[in-house]
């Protein structure tokens, strides 16, 4: 791998196996080597336990994952390991960095490059008896365990996914429970569905409970009326608002029977998937992807007229989906993904050709 590796741009595989980023194309690389890499990127996550192996890296890992930074200055000022420039609170400053190890002022902009990395990452020095036996053997600190009996054993102690308290109260309202699996599912499928990320926003937001509810703004300010914007009459908690108020049951009778009339699939009208984006294995992914779109459409329109009593009109929900549609036609070109593109707004651009001007 050595003469692989010289025969590479920069000599950048080892950087590469440090920072996960894409490995470089080289014409000299065996077969071997590229599965060895490649095996490399899909077990070393396995052994993190969440941490980011750049906490062990040397400070060059950072040149791997972008290409407008200059290390040199910082080598030769004794920085050569990028946990160095922690603390457990992230990043140090500038100038105590100037302090302690005499950088010059003109670094400037590549500290801004090393901290935007480093805050994309999430990583923070932390405990030595916090980080996993892994991160010590890339540190150096070689324990007396073989390497292969390490990354079993690491394994073998991997903690069991929890769920965030957002999906807890989520399903606590509705009386359900979802395996985690089915929540990033949900998350995954969201996010291949557009290129929008105000889409993404949206349903994070929801999903989240970031919103400022009645009942969320009751309990900030003691006294405030917690009732629904809406009905004046329930409580205004978030699952009320975007699903039980009777305000909004109507919308999404009318939402149900879109989908049906334009894709010719019946989805279930349940808040786990107009709300959560869990849908059932028996609906085709392109039939989901069209449906996320129209879902996103109805919950952005409702969030428009926050502590407002007016409801969405149908109308406005088809406007915005012509207006994603057109977001999204354009994206693909851009993307050269017209293909996709076409195949996931067939039923709606049949519909509006049919019905241009007659919504249901």
């Amino acid at each position: 791998m050595a003469l692989e590796n010289a025969c590479t741009p920069n000599g950048s595989i080892p950087l590469s196996l440090w920072a996960g980023s894409k490995f470089p194309k080289a014409k000299s690389l065996l077969p071997t080597t590229v599965s060895l890499l490649q095996n490399w990127k899909q077990t070393t996550p396995l052994f993190l336990q969440n941490n980011d192996l750049l906490l062990a890296a040397p400070l060059q890992a950072l040149a791997a994952r972008t290409s407008d930074i200059q290390l040199d200055n910082w080598l030769k000022q004794g920085i050569s390991q990028v946990r160095s420039l922690l603390t457990p609170d992230g990043i140090k400053p500038f100038p105590d960095l100037i302090r302690e190890y005499r950088i010059s002022l003109r670094e400037l902009f590549s500290y801004l490059r090393i901290k935007n990395i480093i805050q994309e990452c999430g990583i923070s020095l932390r405990e030595p008896n916090l980080l996993p036996p892994f991160i010590h053997k890339c540190m150096g600190k070689l324990p007396k365990t073989k390497a292969l009996s390490l990354c079993y054993n690491t394994l073998l102690l991997q903690n069991k996914l929890t769920k965030p308290s957002y999906m807890s109260k989520w399903e606590s309202e509705l009386g359900k429970h979802f395996p985690i699996e089915m929540w990033h599912h949900a998350q995954k499928l969201t996010k291949q569905a557009s290129h929008s990320l105000n889409q993404w926003e949206t349903f994070c937001k929801l999903t989240m409970r970031w919103y400022l509810v009645p009942t969320k703004l009751a309990h900030i300010y003691p006294g405030s009326d917690n009732r629904c914007w809406g009905c004046h009459n329930c409580e205004g908690s978030l699952y009320h608002i975007f699903w039980t108020c009777t305000h909004i049951t109507t919308l999404w009778r009318d939402i149900h029977a879109l989908l049906h009339k334009i894709l010719g699939v019946k989805v279930p009208q349940t808040p786990e998937c107009f709300l959560l984006h869990i849908f059932p294995d028996t609906l085709p992914e392109e039939t989901i992807f069209f449906t996320i779109h129209c879902l996103m459409a109805t919950k952005t329109a409702i969030a428009h007229r926050w502590k407002s009593p007016l409801t969405p009109t149908l109308p406005e929900i088809l406007g915005r989906l012509d207006s994603t549609h057109a977001y999204e036609r354009m994206a693909s070109r851009l993307t050269s993904s017209q293909s996709r593109y076409k195949t996931r707004w067939k039923s709606w651009v049949d519909y509006r050709k049919g019905e241009p001007h007659q919504g249901l």
